[in-house]
């Protein structure tokens, strides 16, 4: 059996490799304005750590998910995971205390609860999949 911390520090490292590798080609290439795509970092950033489970969750893993939810794929692509599995097992255990209706997506639904759009809704072909994506 997997240890919880390990699954989290092992997680934790894969997606900021890869948030590492992404930010090159992320936020820079979006039409955004830097002090609006940091105002919103801030605010999910803010809303994560007001649900999470831990220090390490609070202070690693909400500023990481907050970046990473700038970029213009889908929230589960822009932090490395295969599926939308993957990423609800990570979003349970890092901010259990978010209740997320089974029918809308991460980023949708965390855009949603701080009155934003996410900046990648804004050019995004799969809207039909936000259910009445905001854009």
């Amino acid at each position: 059996m997997v240890q919880k911390d390990s699954v989290s520090t092992d997680a934790f490292h894969a997606i900021k490799e890869f948030s590492e590798i992404t930010n090159k080609k992320g936020v820079d290439t979006m039409n955004t304005n830097k002090e609006i795509v940091m105002d919103l970092e801030q605010k999910v950033t803010c809303f994560l750590q007001a649900h999470t489970s831990s220090h390490y969750s609070s202070e690693h893993i909400a500023p990481l998910v907050a970046k990473q939810s700038l970029l213009e794929n889908h929230l589960y692509q822009d932090l490395g995971f295969a599926n939308r599995i993957e990423m609800h097992q990570f979003m349970t255990l890092h901010f259990p205390m978010l209740i997320k209706p089974q029918d809308v997506l991460w980023k949708k639904f965390i855009y949603d609860s701080i009155g934003e759009v996410a900046p990648a809704c804004e050019n995004c072909n799969d809207n039909v999949h936000c259910f009445a994506c905001k854009a």
